[in-house]
């Protein structure tokens, strides 16, 4: 078979200098909102970690319980379904506030993209203005500028969760 490869772009050092940039637009424009979205995310990638250990805890509890054929083990797992319950509930909330912190910083890193680039556009000579080429790059900033960092940041922040998952699952199921 003929395998035919996929060319892979080629990355710059100077393309990545915008991923630097991007992170410190969305950065500047909401130190808060930056920090609990990315504090949330690591809390996010924890949990599921979390969850898989109290069921192996309420697992071994109910065994437990069912080998020795006495109640006494069977209290121990009643605390577990509550943190069950508790990291269950605990997740959802995360999720909702995730969204909310989410969409709250697209709104501000929208409004900080829009006064650099009024900044920016008040700053330049009108003759710019005439020129049809400049005045296309302006409006593709406008339309499409707002949007990239926060993406970017977002794509990076998942894969920093991601990379955060992997490593608790593997370092969990080493221990175990």
């Amino acid at each position: 078979m003929d395998q035919t490869s996929i060319p892979l772009p080629k990355i710059t050092w100077h393309q990545v200098s915008y991923l630097g940039r991007a992170i410190k637009i969305v950065w500047e424009s909401g130190r808060r909102w930056t920090f609990s979205l990315w504090m949330l995310s690591i809390l996010q990638s924890v949990l599921p970690v979390l969850r898989l250990y109290v069921m192996k805890l309420l697992l071994d509890a109910i065994s437990q319980g069912y080998a020795d054929k006495t109640l006494t083990n069977f209290k121990t797992v009643i605390p577990l379904i509550v943190a069950m319950g508790v990291i269950n509930i605990s997740g959802a909330l995360m999720s909702g506030a995730s969204r909310l912190v989410n969409e709250l910083q697209s709104q501000r890193v929208s409004d900080y993209m829009f006064e650099i680039m009024h900044d920016q556009a008040a700053a330049v000579d009108l003759e710019y203005y005439e020129n049809a080429e400049y005045y296309d790059i302006l409006e593709r900033a406008r339309s499409e500028g707002s949007n990239v960092p926060l993406k970017l940041s977002n794509r990076i922040k998942g894969v920093l969760s991601d990379a955060i998952q992997l490593i608790t699952m593997g370092g969990v199921l080493f221990i175990f």
